[in-house]
């Protein structure tokens, strides 16, 4: 998968199915702002599974995957590719 296009993915999504077409950047703190419910976090994690093909074992359901589109990007990048804790995972 092409570096940006998860994130891009992501920002879709989380834009237009959890905050009403409200822009979001890839900066913004989705938790801290309020911007994404723990409903709409497990409304992501099913994206991720349906979208990536990608279960996010609770594990790895952290503060510092999710807190921001750019962190849910890199925790997604190195999980798809096989690479750190996030591939370790069974």
């Amino acid at each position: 998968m092409s570096e940006g296009s998860v994130a891009a993915k992501l920002g879709e999504f989380i834009s237009g199915e959890l905050l009403g077409n409200r822009p979001v950047n890839g900066d913004d703190n989705l938790l801290a702002a309020g911007m994404v419910s723990s409903l709409g976090m497990v409304r992501l994690v099913a994206y991720i599974l349906d979208t990536f093909g990608y279960d996010v074992p609770p594990e790895d359901f952290t503060i510092e995957n999710f807190r921001t589109i750019n962190d849910l990007d890199a925790y997604l990048q190195q999980a798809l590719n096989g690479e750190g804790a996030a591939a370790d995972a069974p």
